[in-house]
């Protein structure tokens, strides 16, 4: 899963900004701004997939710890299983543990995929679109994810194997470089970003050069204009979107 890694106050900065950005663009992109994407990376949790029944045992590991930033930073950027990361956080209660494990394998057992998903996947694919998700996960949610997409995607970028997390640039390098990106030529302007984290599928990938969609699966405060943007999807009627391609 995502820990959350933006803090209030971070977001409510990143909200000032995309509030300010948003105004500056009266009328939706016309579909013709679209033409120029070869590639799709998607946010997975919140995005593509969804925990059906929480149960938070990273949240609760995380309790255990005096220095809860740098512990979540160990679990999202290291691959490392639920017991592996409360070793490496000195939590040795081996009930405790199995607790968690238990919570865990309750998580993961429920994690879908939102209902329009396939569809949206295969629609990007049959036009040629290379397709990529990344997400800023604990090692143990990947797997369940994977088995549940319809085809191999084109490229995975997961912070535990990476190493860092979004919004840090580095996470954007490397999945341009995984699409292929050149360092001199590159490729940003046609990499389209979707995603549901302010911080990291918008405002990150915009400052770095990218485009990007924002999903609004849940309220965020935003403006309330909508964009026609994803009417270069297939289609995906469910999420309400904030805005369009930037």
């Amino acid at each position: 899963m995502h820990l959350k890694l933006e803090s209030k106050e971070v977001r409510r900065e990143m909200t000032n900004w995309v509030t300010n950005r948003l105004s500056e663009t009266q009328s939706d992109l016309p579909l013709q701004d679209a033409e120029g994407i070869k590639f799709v990376v998607f946010d997975a949790f919140g995005t593509l997939c969804r925990i059906r029944d929480r149960l938070h045992p990273y949240g609760k590991l995380l309790r255990c710890c005096d220095d809860r930033s740098a512990a979540r930073k160990l679990i999202m950027t290291r691959p490392l299983t639920l017991r592996d990361a409360g070793q490496h956080l000195g939590v040795h209660d081996d009930a405790l543990i199995a607790s968690l494990e238990a919570d865990l394998a309750v998580e993961l057992a429920s994690i879908e995929l939102y209902p329009e998903v396939v569809d949206v996947l295969h629609g990007w694919k049959e036009r040629g679109i290379k397709i990529a998700v990344a997400s800023n996960l604990a090692m143990p949610y990947a797997e369940p994810l994977l088995r549940l997409l319809p085809f191999p995607l084109d490229a995975y970028a997961w912070s535990f194997e990476i190493g860092y997390t979004k919004p840090a640039p580095p996470f954007y390098g490397w999945v341009i470089a995984q699409l292929g990106g050149d360092a001199v030529i590159g490729i940003h302007n046609t990499v389209l970003w979707v995603g549901d984290s302010l911080p990291n599928d918008y405002c990150g990938p915009i400052e770095y050069g990218l485009r990007a969609i924002l999903i609004e699966r849940e309220p965020t405060g935003l403006p309330s204009r909508h964009s026609r943007a994803l009417m270069v999807l297939p289609e995906l009627p469910n999420p309400q979107l904030i805005r369009g391609l930037a």
